[in-house]
Formats: C-alpha cells, structure tokens, sequence
C-alpha cells in the first residue's frame, strides 16, 4: 500500500468523529497487514464503539507484532468487553505465539468465571501453538467439570499431535 493511502487510513480510524471513516479504515488497515499502523490499532483497541475494537484486534490478528501483545491480554481480559472481540483478540495472541501471548491465553482458559464459549475458542487457539505451557493447560482442561470444556481440550491436543 502506498504511504499517503497508510497514513489516511491510519488518520481516520484516529478521527473520533466518524464512525462508519473509522470502520472502513479498520477492515482496509487489516488487509493491508502493514506494520506502520500497530500503533493506531492498538490505540483503537480503546475505542468507544465496539465494532472499532473488534476491528483492530482483528488487524492485529493479521499484522502478528509483538507489540501489540499486552493491549490484546487486556481486550482478552476485561469482562465488560464482547465475546467476539475478546475471541479476535485470543485468535490474534495464538497467531503472534510469544510466551506472554501464550500466559495471556492460558490465563482467560484456566479462569472458570471465563464464558463457556471463550473458553473453548481459547483451548483450540491454544491448540495450534506449540507451547508446552498450553499443551499443560489443555491437559489440565481434561479433568474440567464441563463436558464441553474436556471435549475441546482433547480435541485441540489430539490436533496438536499430543493427545
């Protein structure tokens, strides 16, 4: 992508007033997947219309940068936040993989206060990483009182080779 077009859409996802300007640059900034604009997406992470924060963790699924690995944990991590975005998030700290994306996904599937749902999005993300930190995980979510919990956890360690 050209700079000048990179830097427009970086300023209107920054421009609080419009929010349909602010969608768009979103969805183009996450086909982009250009680095430059991590710094605007996890600022957006903070935006007031849900749809913008599912958005950008969505981009920053598609970037992968490290640097965007804290303010995912925290979208991951606070309950007031949409399930979708908080899966965009978990998806994207599974895609980036480092040892603090993957503790921030170990931490949300061992919390029982986590939605059902989250948590087995979150065990079969952690399926695909190679940490022994998830694979332990997972073996724990064996012995989990939900049906579904340990269905997903054997499947995402059988998937992982480590059944």
């Amino acid at each position: 992508m050209e700079d000048r077009r990179l830097y427009d859409l970086i300023a209107a996802l920054e421009n609080r007033t419009e929010h349909l300007g602010r969608v768009h640059a979103a969805q183009v900034l996450a086909s982009a997947n250009d680095p430059r604009a991590v710094g605007a997406l996890v600022k957006a992470l903070g935006d007031e219309h849900p749809d913008i924060r599912r958005l950008s963790a969505r981009a920053l699924r598609e970037i992968g940068s490290i640097r965007s690995v804290e303010p995912l944990i925290e979208r991951l991590s606070d309950p007031e936040e949409t399930w979708k975005t908080r899966i965009c998030a978990a998806e994207a700290l599974g895609r980036i993989g480092t040892t603090s994306a993957v503790e921030g996904l170990v931490a949300r599937l061992q919390d029982p206060s986590e939605n059902p749902e989250a948590r087995i999005a979150i065990a079969t993300i952690l399926g695909r990483t190679r940490s022994p930190a998830a694979q332990e995980a997972l073996r724990e979510c064996l012995r989990d009182p939900d049906a579904r919990m340990r269905g997903a956890a054997e499947q995402a360690l059988v998937k992982a080779g480590r059944a």
